[in-house]
Order: C-alpha cells, then structure tokens, then sequence
C-alpha cells in the first residue's frame, strides 16, 4: 500500500484515472465504467476498459493493466521514474528526486543490462562478418540458405570458442562483471572462476517488441553436444513471454490475420527469407499462456508448423488444446515428404511449404493424418496403437455431432465398428497431460462465460434491484468451479447493501478473478438481463439434475428395485415440471 503521504498516494488522489485516459483516448461510460479503444493494440470493437472505483485499466484484447503509473509507461514507453516525473506534473504534486528509488534503480539496471547485450550482440556480429575466426559459422549459414541480408537484419553473430573473449570484450568497454553475470552471457563456478556460456556457436540475439537485445540463442557448429543453448532467465529475458521474432513480423501477423508458429529460429528465418512474413517461433519451448497473450493482440488464428515426428506431434496436441481453450482459431500445416521441418521444405522446395499453408488441416484431421503415416494400419498391433492415439483425443470433442464425425472416419482408416470405438471411448481414462483447464482461477481476457457474466452483473448491479433474484439463486446453479464464487459474492451483498468493491477484492481468496469482473464490459444495469441469465443458469442445472437421476434410473431399474424406481420417477417428474416453468 502507497503511504497517504507519499507523491504516488497524492498523485493517485488528485489525478483520475478517467481524466488521465481520457486525455489520451475518447472514453465513453459502461455502467460504472468507461471503455473505448485499446491504445496499445489495434481493435475495431472497444475491449479497453477504465476502472473509476478501483483506479484501474484493462484491455480484454491485450492484457495490459493497471494504475495511472502503468498507463504512462506504457502509452509514453517511459520507465517509473520518468511516469512519476509526468503524472507530479498533471496533478500538480511535487516530486523530490533527492533519493533514488527502487524504480529509478531497476531502470538503471535494466539499461546497463541492455547495453551489455547489445554490445555482445555487436561483438558476436562483427566476428562473424569481418573476423576469419567467424568463417566456418558464416560459411554454414549460407550452407543452410542464410543470405547476408538475413545476417545483418537479425544481427546474427558467432561466439569464438575460446572460454573469455566475450566477457573480456565486455569489462575492457567498463562493464560491470556482476552485470555481465545477470545477464546470463557469463558464468562463474563455485571457486569464482568466470567463462563465457557461449562458446563455438552462431549466435542469434532475442529482440523484444522495442527492438532491444534481451538474450540470446546459440547454435554449436563445432559439435554435437547441446545443440541449442539459450539464455537463462534474467531481469530482460523471460522464455515463457518472448516470441522469437515477433518484433519483425507483428505487422505482417496482423495484416494477414494469421501467425504461422514454428519451433526452431532456422525454421523461422528460412521462411522469412523466403517471403513468409506473418511467421513466429517458439525457441523450440513449449507454447505458453504468456505466448497466446502476446499472439491475441494480433490475431485470433494460427497456423502450427512443428516437426513431423512423435515429438512433433505431442508438440502441436498440447498446443493446439492450449491455444482453443484460449480462444484461437487453429490449424496445422502439414510438410509433404521428405521435409522434416519448415527450414528444409523452404530450401528445398518453396512451393510446396506455400501450398501447405494454404491447405492448413482443421486439428483432428491433422491427427487423422499424423496416425496414418505412424501406425501400420495394416495389422491389429498397428490399429491399436492408432487407436490409443486417437480416441483420448477424439473424446476431447464436446459437440456430439462432431465427436460423432471423427469416430465415423477412425471407424473406416482401421475398419473397426463404431460401436466398439464408442464402448473403448466410454471406458478409457484421459491422460493427465490433457486435463482440461477448467480450474482456471480467472475468467478469460477474451470473454466471459455465462456464469461469470451473471456474476460480474451482480458485483456491479444496485444491491436493491438484486435482493429478491439473490434469495432465488442458490450455489447449486452453477458449476462446481463457482459454487464458492457465488456464494462469497452473495454474503457480502446480503451484509453490505452498499457495497465496497475494493474491500471485497483484497478480501477475496482471488483478487484478480473480481478485479477482472468489475472491469469488464457488461453494458448498462438491466434487470431483464439479468433475469434471462438467471433462468438459463436454472435450466442447465436441472438438466444436470435430470441427467443424474436417469442414470440413477437406468441403474435401479437394472436391479428390479421397484422402490427405489417410483422415487425417482416422482423426482424425475417434478424436476420436469420445475424446468417447464422456467
């Protein structure tokens, strides 16, 4: 918490987050809101909203958020020290800068890291292009197809293999061996002896979206050990937030409205090169949910492109499940043999990766595809192997008529009866590697369900206008992920007929899942909405009422219990007629 005292706490009592906004971007009012279009991000429906009460901003589109401190920082690209500097001067608050602050400290840190990775981004550059030492690195590169156009757009370098000339570089030029350390370019063993990570490899800086050096990738050229090394993480450098790449092609993603999505940083350029500019790379990670936000504020369709082997595909069906449970639109393309990776099917034959693209497959006709060309289909060991393979994911498919359609395919690539693949459905257990992520703690960026709709209307409703349809909701309504939810919420409006949202957030087990609701666009209070939500959250719950007891049904009528058969028959019934009345 801001001491009352204090410039931040003044700033924040005499500046509104609406004016401050407002005087950037046109705001109009949303309930006890304001929204209007994303400043950070392009968007034609306003996803951007400001946050009076909690003296807060978000984005539904992009994901930024925060006070007045982040607004500045982010729509001047300015560090703390300089938004202080800015906002003391629109709220007429003086600001002594006697003391350094701990913001002023990490943007100095911040800029000496910077510049010691840009000047090894130069060093490696320099020794691969003007050096003989760099001849071998240069002469693979144009090997693998790597013009020198490419060389000096993406800086590409190469790091002699000598155990100290990257970090000798960097102290004669001043630079401060602590520093050189965070930054990950060097290490130093448990005696305190120092030596370069990378050694022998051609080097490949990681750009952030302001075209900074924040890491760096290398790639052996003089053995086979470790082939890729990358940077660990750092005060710049985050793996499960940095796109290699995406800081050249965000315009062209944006334009196309698609990001081809790749493994490796050669299975980017290849592409690029070659005229595929709305290509991205994962640095051979596994695709994050701080990878999808970066993606979401420029498209929502994707086109994976991994290797087409097993790692290949257990790649692309944990991405694909991330990416549609985020919301995207995905499919996957898929390389004709004898191409392996994008990097070779570009080189070898560009053509043929442009028809690729162009005839991506929808996901489960990608794993059609990939199971028949692993398994021998021929025999039953093969089939069942196929079917191992297939039907976890053939399960994962929630509308029945489309379930429904990919069982009829499975049913005729291994000519086995729908029936029993259904009965094998029925049976298996799903891996825990492909757990649905219902437990989420927040409600998505991109929109609300409907339980969290009906949720968010009552945290910002009048608590009078809600009093009656409270007493009619019970936590039964909903799923078992909101039972708790609906619950809290209901406590506090029934105690507090005027509300503090503030209060009701810091006392909750999960302040950003509230946060998120109280921003989000709902619209106007109306209580007609509100009802209509409210009947619909009934009628799904006596639905799954109803399906419970016919089992039950099923069940006792199996064991001849005639008892047990007219009670839930008479359950069965007045369910029924509390659903009609809905």
């Amino acid at each position: 918490m801001d001491r009352k005292d204090s410039p931040i706490a003044q700033i924040k009592e005499r500046l509104s987050i609406v004016d401050l906004v407002s005087s950037y971007i046109p705001l109009t009012k949303a309930g006890k809101n304001y929204k209007g279009l994303c400043p950070f991000h392009g968007e034609k429906t306003p996803s951007f909203m400001v946050s009076p009460e909690l003296g807060m901003f978000r984005c539904f589109g992009c994901g930024l958020g925060g006070d007045q401190f982040e607004f500045i920082q982010q729509i001047e690209g300015v560090g703390f020290s300089e938004a202080l500097k800015i906002l003391g001067d629109k709220a007429g608050v003086e600001v002594k800068i006697n003391k350094r602050t701990e913001g002023e400290q990490q943007d100095d840190k911040r800029a000496r890291l910077l510049e010691i990775n840009h000047l090894a981004a130069e060093f490696y550059n320099y020794i691969l292009i003007k050096h003989k030492i760099g001849s071998t690195a240069l002469e693979y590169l144009h090997k693998r197809g790597i013009t020198d156009e490419t060389i000096k757009d993406f800086k590409l370098g190469y790091a002699p293999n000598s155990w100290q000339s990257g970090s000798d570089f960097l102290t004669k030029r001043g630079k401060r061996l602590e520093d050189i350390l965070t930054t990950g370019l060097a290490i130093q063993s448990d005696s305190g002896r120092t030596h370069d990570r990378f050694r022998g490899r051609v080097m490949i800086p990681f750009f952030n979206l302001s075209n900074e050096v924040i890491g760096f990738t290398g790639r052996t050229v003089i053995n086979d050990e470790a082939k890729y090394l990358n940077s660990p993480e750092s005060p710049l450098f985050s793996k499960s937030t940095f796109l290699y790449g995406l800081n050249a092609s965000r315009l062209e993603i944006k334009k196309a409205d698609l990001a081809i999505v790749v493994e490796g940083q050669l299975d980017f350029l290849a592409p690029w090169q070659a005229g595929f500019k709305n290509i991205v790379c994962s640095g051979g990670t596994a695709l994050t949910a701080g990878h999808l936000k970066l993606l979401h504020r420029y498209t929502k369709n994707l086109a994976f492109c991994f290797d087409s082997d097993k790692a290949g595909d257990i790649a692309a069906r944990k991405a694909i499940k991330m990416a549609e449970d985020s919301g995207f639109n995905v499919k996957l393309i898929i390389l004709p043999a004898p191409y392996k990776d994008p990097d070779e099917c570009v080189r070898g034959d560009r053509e043929a990766f442009d028809h690729a693209v162009r005839n991506a497959l929808n996901a489960y006709d990608f794993y059609l595809q990939s199971a028949s060309k692993r398994f021998n289909l021929t025999d039953a060991i093969g089939k069942k192997e196929a079917g191992e393979f297939l039907l976890p994911i053939i399960r994962e498919i929630r509308n029945p008529i489309e379930q429904s359609h990919y069982l009829q395919k499975v049913s005729e690539m291994l000519a086995v009866p729908v029936d029993a693949l259904t009965r094998s459905l029925q049976t298996m257990q799903m891996p825990k590697d492909f757990e649905s992520s219902a437990g989420s703690t927040t409600p998505s960026t991109t929109a609300l369900t409907r339980e969290e709709f009906l949720l968010s209307l009552l945290l910002k409703a009048p608590v009078s206008e809600v009093l009656t349809i409270l007493d009619d909701l019970s936590s039964k309504d909903f799923s078992s992920q909101n039972h708790g939810r609906f619950d809290f919420l209901k406590e506090r409006l029934l105690l507090d007929p005027e509300l503090d949202v503030s209060s009701l957030i810091s006392d909750s087990t999960e302040p950003d899942f509230w946060q998120n609701l109280y921003l989000a666009d709902t619209g106007d209070f109306s209580l007609e909405i509100l009802m209509d939500l409210v009947n619909s959250l009934k009628r799904d719950a006596l639905k799954r009422e109803m399906s419970a007891l016919s089992k039950q049904l099923k069940q006792a009528e199996s064991a001849s219990d005639e008892e047990k058969v007219s009670k839930l028959q008479l359950e069965f019934k007045e369910i029924s007629g509390k659903l009609a009345s809905l």
